[in-house]
């Protein structure tokens, strides 16, 4: 392994070599990293599915990997389908929605099946994938009619911010809004500065 050197604007080589040491402590830097990056990079919260697939412009396509199988691509799809839906039958599908066939429904058709789908499905299935310029938020106030539960839900979940970093800010910096000058300060007033500083 090489250095090369930059002095101004002239660029100068220099064809010293890297000792052994420190060639060995590169390798080991790697492969720490590179075991760091394999034990995270595949995790992510519930949240962030349940967001990725009521992104109308992803869905499930989100989980196909084109250096994986289609059985595996379809196993991948599936989990985080029966994900999903565990929430959406818990916390927002009507009671009786996910039923295949109510009973008054199969005296009165008799052989005649009637199949009651869920938003869920129905949003996954039906719906064409949206453009990738078009804002999710928009696109579920457009279809809140035909889904309106399941729209309440992308509501919940689209809405929460990718990152804390802007949430603890703010809170960090009450450290600097209540000085040793300012401890009399009561809870109301402390509210309206710290949400005066986020405003700035």
């Amino acid at each position: 392994m090489f250095e090369t050197h930059y002095s101004g604007n002239s660029r100068r080589t220099n064809t010293k070599m890297l000792g052994k040491e420190t060639v060995e402590n590169i390798r080991d830097a790697a492969s720490c990293a590179s075991d760091k990056l394999k034990q995270y990079y595949d995790i992510s919260s519930e949240h962030c599915t349940i967001a990725v697939v009521l992104d109308p412009r992803h869905k499930l396509q989100f989980y196909e990997d084109e250096l994986k199988s289609n059985d595996e691509n379809a196993e991948e799809r599936s989990r985080v389908y029966h994900q999903v839906k565990e929430i959406y039958d818990q916390e927002y599908s009507k009671p009786g929605e996910t039923h295949v066939e109510s009973q008054s429904v199969s005296r009165v058709f008799k052989k005649r099946r009637l199949t009651i789908t869920s938003e869920l499905n129905r949003y996954l299935n039906e719906y064409p994938l949206a453009n990738p310029q078009q804002d999710p938020i928009n696109w579920w106030k457009t279809h809140s009619i035909e889904l309106p539960q399941l729209s309440l839900m992308a509501r919940d979940y689209l809405a929460i911010p990718g990152t804390s970093a802007s949430s603890e800010r703010a809170f960090s910096g009450g450290r600097r809004l209540i000085t040793d000058t300012r401890t009399r300060l009561n809870d109301q007033s402390i509210r309206s500065c710290i949400c005066l500083c986020c405003d700035e």
